[in-house]
């Protein structure tokens, strides 16, 4: 079995990006793992005055979900993807989500600048060539 990285990777999820909600909807219980993931952070009041790092968003399903457990805190969702990215964004979002396309160790060039008080990878980290570029980042 051949790992894709980087560009390959991101062009893979491109293509994935028209079916990849109907495929997750098709996993029982992902969007109730994801909001346990985000209560686990223990971030206090709902998030009111937080700035949250999404890194690894695809079409959103994790912004989601910080955004249902976290609802006054800020949100920058971030992927590579470019198809990943456009679906997430074209849901309807609260204020205080912004969506940008980057490699999570291209933060710096893509504009994303710190600091955050939380970062939620949910399944970035099986992915990425470098892990710990991305953790340095």
């Amino acid at each position: 079995m051949t790992l894709l990285r980087d560009e390959d990777l991101a062009a893979a999820f491109d293509h994935a990006s028209r079916t990849y909600d109907a495929l997750v909807a098709a996993n029982p219980g992902y969007h109730a793992h994801l909001r346990r993931s985000v209560r686990r952070l223990g971030l206090p009041g709902h998030g009111a005055g937080l700035r949250l790092l999404d890194l690894g968003c695809g079409t959103g399903a994790s912004t989601a979900a910080l955004r249902s457990v976290l609802p006054g805190a800020d949100i920058t969702a971030v992927d590579a993807s470019a198809g990943m990215l456009e679906r997430a964004a074209a849901k309807p979002w609260a204020r205080g989500v912004t969506f940008v396309r980057a490699p999570a160790e291209r933060l710096a060039q893509a504009g994303v600048r710190g600091p955050f008080d939380a970062v939620f990878a949910a399944y970035l980290f099986r992915n990425v060539a470098d892990p710990d570029a991305v953790l340095a980042t």
